[in-house]
């Protein structure tokens, strides 16, 4: 009956870990799509709704388990997964002070270090 009962929280744990994940990554999937259309529709508010997506999604990401989805034989780049996310907290708060400042083409700039941030990390965690 324990070892029942200690499988069922297991799987449960696991269970609402990915939906944690899940939501991480679609919260800024939405986010960079929100930028992009910003720029293509000339909506500053638009972009600024966008980098508060990815901000959400990342502090998502930074508050579950990372470990359990790299594979076993990258376990140790935990905490290269954790600079790319710190990376991107950086960058998403220097675009949107750029947005804020009319400053449409550096902010380009912090977007293009955001995807690579993204990319990194999941080079790591997909073996890319």
């Amino acid at each position: 009956m324990k070892k029942l009962l200690l499988t069922l929280v297991f799987v449960a744990t696991t269970l609402i870990a990915n939906d944690v994940m899940k939501e991480s990554m679609h919260k800024m999937e939405m986010g960079l799509d929100k930028i992009q259309k910003g720029y293509l529709y000339n909506s500053k508010a638009l972009i600024t709704e966008g980098l508060d997506d990815i901000y959400e999604g990342n502090k998502l990401f930074k508050n579950t388990d990372m470990k359990q989805y790299l594979p076993e034989n990258r376990q140790h780049m935990l905490n290269r997964s954790l600079r790319h996310s710190e990376t991107i907290d950086k960058n998403q708060a220097a675009m949107k002070n750029a947005v804020l400042q009319n400053k449409l083409y550096q902010a380009l700039d912090y977007q293009a270090e955001i995807v690579k941030a993204c990319a990194a990390c999941h080079g790591v965690v997909r073996s890319w």
